[in-house]
């Protein structure tokens, strides 16, 4: 297969083979030196090409291939070069056939004829638009190249922010120290490779998305086809790896598990005090958080700490104590074992409720477990912590921030002793379950779903619940 070139003759392009070019550029040059000499050579040169073009049949989209036959062809019209001449000469014999034929043949091209300037104008115009609208996609080119590169840079930025700068403010409060996270989440063995796995994952097409863009912008091409081919494959068999990888490690959480305890209160204080027995000193341990969850490592002692969802509610009768323990597993027999041994204490002695301010899982892979503690008082119960006891760990009176007791509503609670209250509905009214995902329990879903010996609380002093668990049907 002979090699074509793209040319331009008379503004307009064609596709040629390499003979056919050897022989036009010959045929070119020759004319060029015929007419070198006279004053208007460039115009007559440029007329010349345009004949040429209109006589190949330029125009077309694709362009026009030109073969060696066409070109003898047009050498038959047009003429060769040193047959080119302005005038007749008189001393020619006009009568010989053969010189009458050839004065004819030379004659046919006239650059002023109206024809000639036609074509001109036209392939002036012509000419114009290409380059317009040359220009307007080179221009659509740059934005979109830009664009690309602009995405690329804003989102590989991210990633890296997200990967090393995560417990920084500005990821606050959605999100805090993600790979620490991660690394609950997904279990310390395993989070090497899925670090490396995501980041082929996630970086190869952003930075196949920026050098593209540079490729657009530039038209530069550096990377060679079998390389991009292979980074492409590289890219599939990761994902599909990291993808079976996620799910089978993610089965784990497949299956919930729920236990619920109660402690009736027979006779409610008309002020109950809030004390903290077991606190947590945050800077000793390793910090994350995503959302609702705050989550706290010990690695030492390989056990996590998590805060504890704490919920309280004003009601005429059925006044009581009940703490719901949650956790995922594989199968909800193994969900229910670890629910239940989840520590978290809670105990009432006479007007004071003393409380963890978080629950204690054993292991270094978080399960999903959580603690909803929830307290039913009368309407107008008057809520206040102990002094110097600060109710910033359990996060549920961060709307009270300058409240030094709390009245309890239907609602909730209220710096205002109303029946209402300013926050009617809000501090879980209706909230919704960040770990099983609905409306947070009630008495009669935790009737149906759990049995629980209950445990009669007097004001007397009694000692920390220990409950029997029993498991959600």
């Amino acid at each position: 297969m002979q090699k074509t070139t793209n040319i331009s003759l008379g503004g307009q392009i064609f596709r040629i083979d390499n003979e056919a070019c050897l022989l036009l550029k010959h045929y070119l040059d020759h004319v060029s030196a015929k007419f070198s000499n006279e004053p208007d050579a460039e115009e007559t040169l440029n007329d010349i090409e345009t004949r040429i073009a209109e006589i190949f049949g330029g125009g077309q989209e694709p362009p026009v291939l030109i073969s060696e036959e066409m070109i003898k062809n047009m050498i038959s019209i047009m003429g060769a070069p040193e047959e080119y001449y302005d005038d007749p000469d008189p001393s020619v014999d006009n009568t010989q056939p053969s010189k009458l034929a050839d004065m004819n043949r030379k004659e046919m091209y006239d650059p002023n004829s109206p024809s000639a300037a036609t074509g001109k104008a036209l392939s002036s115009f012509f000419k114009a638009i290409g380059n317009f609208f040359s220009s307007a996609f080179r221009f659509i080119a740059i934005v979109i190249g830009f664009l690309f590169t602009l995405f690329g840079v804003l989102f590989l930025t991210t990633i890296i922010t997200l990967a090393l700068f995560s417990d920084s403010a500005i990821l606050t409060p959605m999100m805090i120290n993600l790979p620490q996270t991660l690394t609950l989440v997904l279990g310390t063995e395993e989070i090497g490779r899925y670090i490396v796995m995501s980041s082929i994952v996630i970086l190869l097409p952003l930075l196949a998305l920026i050098y593209l863009g540079i490729k657009i912008m530039f038209r530069i091409d550096i990377i060679p086809k079998v390389a991009s081919i292979s980074m492409f494959v590289i890219w599939i068999v990761t994902s599909c790896s990291l993808g079976i990888a996620l799910a089978s490690n993610l089965s784990i959480y497949g299956s919930n598990g729920r236990s619920v305890d109660y402690i009736e209160i027979e006779t409610p204080p008309d002020t109950l005090y809030i004390k903290s027995e077991r606190s947590l000193t945050p800077m000793d341990y390793k910090y994350s958080s995503i959302d609702q969850f705050q989550l706290w490592e010990d690695e030492q002692n390989n056990r996590i700490f998590g805060n504890v969802s704490f919920r309280v509610r004003g009601r005429d009768e059925g006044h009581k104590i009940s703490v719901t323990k949650g956790a995922y597993s594989i199968v909800k027999s193994d969900a229910i074992k670890i629910a239940s041994e989840l520590e978290y204490g809670i105990r009432l002695s006479e007007d004071t409720l003393y409380i963890d301010e978080c629950f204690v899982q054993p292991g270094s892979r978080w399960m999903g477990s959580n603690v909803d503690v929830a307290i039913y008082l009368p309407i107008g119960t008057v809520i206040k912590p102990v002094e110097g006891y600060d109710f910033s760990m359990l996060g549920y009176f961060d709307p009270y921030p300058d409240s030094p007791f709390l009245w309890v509503v239907e609602s909730g609670l209220s710096a205002k002793n109303t029946p209402s209250g300013p926050y009617s509905g809000d501090n879980g009214a209706n909230s919704e379950d960040p770990i099983f995902g609905e409306t947070a329990y009630t008495d009669q879903q935790r009737e149906e779903t759990v049995t629980s010996s209950e445990l009669n609380a007097s004001e007397k002093e009694v000692p920390s619940v220990q409950l029997g668990i029993s498991a959600e049907n």
